[in-house]
């Protein structure tokens, strides 16, 4: 007959050996459970970034004169973020002042945003980041231009949703 130690040594080993197995089935269900997780998450930020991509807009066009370019015509959800870009084309210019206008009409045109040849420079983006300009129009338009030995200026304005 085994003395009653035994028997407790024995059970309390059949528990440390019952529990670290309950551990390791735990420790394989929390890995698939935040692999589930993980693959959840991602896919959530693809689709926040796709939405975000269909909810942008873009304007891009050369110009040499002064004036509204193209612009937008009316979009289906509401911008207010903008980022404009400005680079000379074939050569350097000398000066130019664009600004990015914003309308809830397409009639009344207010101005967002200001990119010269000294603020922030040639190929340079300047943005606001911190107001928002409400929009369901916006345009770029060269208020004033000196091309020197330019061609053109390449005038392009991102805009992004509100949110």
């Amino acid at each position: 007959m085994r003395a009653p130690h035994d028997l407790n040594f024995q059970a309390i080993h059949a528990a440390a050996a019952a529990v670290r197995e309950l551990r390791a089935a735990a420790d394989d269900h929390a890995a698939a459970a935040n692999s589930r997780l993980d693959a959840i998450e991602a896919a959530v930020a693809d689709l926040q970034a796709s939405q975000d991509e269909a909810r942008m807009a873009v304007t891009s066009d050369d110009t040499d004169t002064t004036g509204p370019l193209a612009g937008v015509s009316r979009i289906a959800y509401p911008v207010g973020r903008f980022a404009l870009q400005v680079s000379p084309v074939g050569g350097a210019a000398t000066s130019w002042e664009v600004v990015v206008e914003t309308s809830l009409d397409g009639v009344a045109w207010a101005e967002a945003l200001t990119h010269t040849e000294a603020a922030p420079g040639a190929d340079e983006t300047a943005y606001e980041p911190t107001t928002a300009f409400p929009a369901l129009f916006f345009r770029a338009n060269v208020k004033a231009l000196v091309l020197d030995t330019a061609t053109a200026l390449r005038v392009t304005v991102l805009a992004l949703p509100l949110v």
